[in-house]
């Protein structure tokens, strides 16, 4: 397939990949609100917000790895590629292990932290603990994405974030309409959706770079210096983007009320 051919697949697919997304949500937000209420709907968004928060120690090293080992790949160089895959995937374990032992406590002390009804407070607890899950794929996922961008092949990636999206879409609709409903079903739904995404990026890897491999002593701090000094910047743009997006549903919470929080969140 030459190269226009190519950029032309890629893209069509990347905008009904966007177009599923952004439709999807509008869709099923107000048949969710509808089945839980706003008050409960918020804690979504809330979770999320604190999500965003942990997504910083990861995201000046995530966001720039992808083209550090394209350009080595491309180079011919697989030693320098499979230094900074290794390293990549080495340091979002280490930091996934250490804020596991930061929210596990976080999540069952979560009613002293936030304002939660009591009725909600199971259910809002095992919604973040999905929420959080699904960070946890998100973030070891992330290296795997570099196979199809490798390849010039992010149709793939689209039709899998597609797929992911249906699956999504199904799980809420069945388990909202056969069960007595529950906010921690969007966090099953989510984790869904990531994890069928992991997978399939995942078999990208093994199929299209075969050679790009994890090396048991590949992990190099030189590596993880230079990639952090490319990304860092990308760090202060998101933690902007958190202050000024996300940090009004916390304050809603703390200073008026749980309901107030889902009203903006929905807002």
């Amino acid at each position: 397939m030459d190269n226009k051919r190519q950029f032309i697949l890629n893209l069509f697919a990347s905008l009904i990949s966007f177009a599923a997304n952004l439709g999807i949500g509008f869709l099923i937000t107000p048949f969710i609100v509808q089945q839980i209420g706003a008050e409960a709907y918020g804690f979504v968004g809330l979770a999320n917000t604190m999500i965003n928060y942990a997504t910083l120690f990861t995201l000046a090293l995530n966001s720039v790895s992808g083209r550090f080992i394209t350009v080595a790949y491309h180079k011919g160089d697989k030693t320098t590629a499979d230094k900074y895959f290794t390293s990549t995937l080495s340091s979002n374990l280490v930091i996934v292990a250490i804020l596991t032992t930061i929210a596990v406590p976080l999540i069952w002390n979560l009613e002293y932290v936030v304002n939660i009804s009591s009725h909600l407070i199971n259910d809002v607890k095992i919604l973040f603990s999905f929420i959080f899950i699904n960070f946890l794929l998100s973030t070891l996922s992330t290296v795997f994405t570099v196979a199809t961008f490798i390849k010039n092949k992010l149709y793939l990636s689209s039709i899998a974030n597609i797929v992911a999206i249906i699956v999504k879409v199904l799980i809420l609709v069945a388990m909202f309409g056969t069960l007595p409903p529950m906010v921690w079903y969007v966090g099953l739904g989510t984790c869904a959706m990531t994890a069928i995404t992991f997978i399939a990026n995942w078999i990208y890897t093994k199929r299209l770079v075969p050679e790009l491999r994890f090396i048991r002593h590949g992990f190099s701090i030189n590596a993880i210096r230079e990639m952090l000094a490319a990304g860092i910047w990308n760090c202060v743009i998101k933690l902007q983007q958190i202050l000024q997006d996300g940090l009004s549903l916390l304050v809603t919470n703390l200073l008026i009320s749980p309901h107030f929080m889902g009203l903006l969140s929905i807002a």
